[in-house]
């Protein structure tokens, strides 16, 4: 019996080019997904940058000269006005049995936020019988009555100094309250009238009146 043992040889073919591009493309792929998307993509889901030159709805400009575009108590704004008893516009004021008088009073307030204000007087008061310097400190509340017209409620402080031509420097500290109504007939300008009530607490002065003052007052002012 005769045994035969047949071997055959098996030749190896290399992958052809179409072959190789084929699996780099799917290596490569595979890679990118791992990586989170390929740069395009990534781009493409950044957002996008602020339009230029845009502002903010509550104010235009930039530093410190920034106006509030919104209504009169928002935040942030500041008011610049003469108002207060005894001063320009107008105001009629009566002390006891004495006569009427006229003062002038500029003032500063700043609302620290919606509708609430926080601000300080300066008094300059000077007639034929000597002269009056005073600062004061307040705090008030604006209520909105519609688009055109708002109470401001503001109750402080003032301390007076007072130095007539003929006698001695006296100290006054009152309590002042006042209630304007205010009418905006343009944006970042304000009228007011109202009534007001003072109250000294303390005279320096020996017999020093302490009698109430109350009238009405106007204001005219601006905000920004």
């Amino acid at each position: 019996m005769t045994m035969s043992i047949s071997l055959h040889k098996t030749e190896f073919h290399p992958p052809s080019r179409f072959s190789r591009l084929a699996l780099a493309s799917v290596v490569s792929a595979t890679l990118l997904g791992l990586g989170g998307g390929s740069p395009a993509r990534a781009q493409e889901e950044a957002p996008p940058p602020p339009a230029s030159g845009s502002t903010s709805a509550q104010a235009a400009g930039s530093g410190i000269f920034t106006i509030n575009s919104g209504p009169f108590g928002d935040a942030s704004q500041m008011v610049v006005s003469i108002s207060s008893e005894g001063e320009f516009p107008f105001s009629f004021s009566k002390t006891g049995g004495g006569s009427w008088n006229l003062r002038l009073r500029p003032s500063l307030d700043y609302f620290i936020q919606s509708k609430v204000s926080v601000g300080g007087i300066i008094v300059l008061d000077k007639d034929g019988g000597g002269s009056t310097i005073g600062l004061g400190a307040r705090a008030g509340y604006n209520v909105a009555l519609s688009s055109l017209v708002s109470i401001w409620v503001r109750g402080g402080l003032d301390v007076f100094r007072t130095s007539p031509n003929n006698g001695p420097t006296t100290t006054v500290t009152d309590l002042n309250i006042n209630v304007p109504f205010l009418f905006h007939f343009q944006p970042h300008f304000l009228l007011g009238v109202g009534p007001f009530f003072s109250l000294p607490l303390t005279n320096s002065a020996a017999m020093g009146a302490k009698d109430p003052t109350y009238g009405l007052t106007a204001l005219v002012g601006g905000y920004f």
